[in-house]
């Protein structure tokens, strides 16, 4: 029988992440979550996925998509409202093939601005020195679920 928990989805190693200019992946995806954590005060209709103590990505229901063909304005709203959802499933999807260590970075770096220091101390098994390759799987790995990988 196959425990769950012990299972865990391997990091890329470094010719695969050589292959990626990580600074370009890195802007995307801050870019990107930047537009995550607006979108979670910009539409107080819209639920964005919890992160469990962890690391887990737990989804409340979302309430049906309202259009309302008043104007530009309305419009631009509408818009911004389907790709704060766009962003809120891609980065669900991600979230299952990223490894428990580059979730963490996810969350306390990325997400909630953290130090490193502070990720490192919840990792698993991890040290500084494999910090450069979890954060920089971590961030390829995102920009590629994103399509921002090139």
């Amino acid at each position: 029988m196959i425990v769950e928990e012990f299972m865990d989805n391997s990091l890329l190693d470094e010719e695969e992440i050589k292959e990626h200019s990580y600074e370009k992946c890195r802007l995307k995806v801050e870019e990107k979550v930047k537009k995550y954590l607006k979108a979670t005060f910009k539409f107080m209709n819209l639920i964005p996925p919890r992160i469990t103590v962890n690391y887990e990505m737990r989804y409340n229901s979302f309430t049906p998509n309202a259009i309302d063909k008043v104007g530009n304005y309305v419009e631009r709203k509408v818009d911004a409202e389907r790709e704060a959802r766009e962003i809120y499933s891609t980065i669900n999807q991600v979230w299952d093939r990223l490894s428990y260590n580059e979730r963490v970075y996810f969350t306390e770096v990325l997400l909630y601005k953290h130090s490193e220091n502070c990720a490192i101390e919840k990792m698993k098994d991890a040290s500084r020195h494999l910090l450069k390759q979890i954060k920089e799987s971590c961030v390829i790995k995102v920009a590629m679920a994103f399509g921002e990988d090139e």
